[in-house]
């Protein structure tokens, strides 16, 4: 009992720890937008995906931070994290953030969540 009270514990840490960082990071990327373009094209992307990478950041940062369909939100982490090592010749911040979404796939974000539809 106490196990799993502390991995659910944990695993809301690491929820508003990803969440809230893919929500701020998705947040200033659509804020100054031209900048954001200007400095991804840099590295071969199309403003096309700036834009999904922008608003992907912000939705997949509410789902995992609520925990409302963690799972898919978390998918959702991992592809753009996924892009982002392969992006930035696997930086470590981009692997652990990587790592910390495929865990949340894996556990569904513990029992310490927004329930919505049961």
């Amino acid at each position: 009992m106490q196990n799993s009270k502390r991995k659910n514990i944990l695993l809301l840490v690491v929820r508003i720890i990803v969440g809230g960082m893919f929500v701020f990071a998705g947040v200033m990327k659509l804020l100054d937008m031209p900048n954001t373009i200007a400095m991804m094209a840099t590295m071969g992307l199309r403003s096309t995906v700036v834009w999904m990478v922008a608003v992907g950041e912000v939705l997949a940062g509410l789902g995992v931070l609520l925990g409302v369909y963690t799972k898919l939100a978390a998918l959702g982490v991992v592809i753009i994290m996924g892009g982002a090592v392969y992006l930035t010749a696997g930086n470590p911040m981009t692997i652990l953030f990587f790592v910390l979404g495929a865990v949340l796939m894996k556990y569904k974000g513990g029992d310490y969540r927004l329930k919505i539809f049961g």
